[in-house]
């Protein structure tokens, strides 16, 4: 056998291998690696069903919720855009020389739509609050507390970010 035809069955078997290995990734990512389709929003998380869980709300009580929370989810969103424009022009001043009072407008700016933000949620829980009996109430209130007194290093998961995590941001 010449030289040249060994070439070209080791160039087809190559070939071979380089083609079943491209089927197999194909059909690990299409066939055997499905994952389960999400209900909407991150990951399988809703607030809705924790809340429900949580401060044990019946079903009526759900509705309610989930009304208060989708209108409290348009206001933040609103209020959000608001401060990330705000942001966006007082970081804008760093590009150029900006006197103090232009600073410190932007900043008052800013201060007052976070303020917004926090009435906002404020509220909202003022009105989830009265959604609830007596025991839920207890149950609101410290799921409050512990929202509130949670570190800013906490992720919206849980977790707490390690040091290399922290040191990358």
């Amino acid at each position: 056998m010449s030289t040249g035809a060994r070439n070209n069955k080791a160039l087809i078997g190559l070939v071979i291998i380089l083609l079943l290995s491209n089927l197999a990734v194909l059909l690990y990512f299409t066939v055997w690696n499905r994952r389960p389709e999400h209900k909407g929003g991150k990951g399988d998380f809703s607030i809705v069903d924790y809340m429900k869980k949580e401060v044990g709300f019946n079903e009526e009580q759900t509705k309610q919720f989930q009304q208060l929370h989708e209108q409290n989810r348009d206001s933040l969103k609103l209020i959000g855009d608001s401060i990330r424009s705000s942001k966006n022009s007082l970081y804008r001043l760093l590009r150029e020389p900006a006197n103090d009072s232009s600073v410190a407008q932007a900043i008052n700016t800013l201060s007052v739509q976070q303020q917004r933000m926090e009435l906002t949620m404020f509220r909202h829980f003022g009105r989830v609050r009265s959604i609830c009996n007596p025991e839920q109430k207890v149950k609101l209130d410290s799921m409050v507390n512990r929202m509130n007194n949670k570190p800013a290093f906490y992720r919206r998961n849980g977790n707490q970010r390690t040091e290399g995590q922290k040191k990358n941001s």
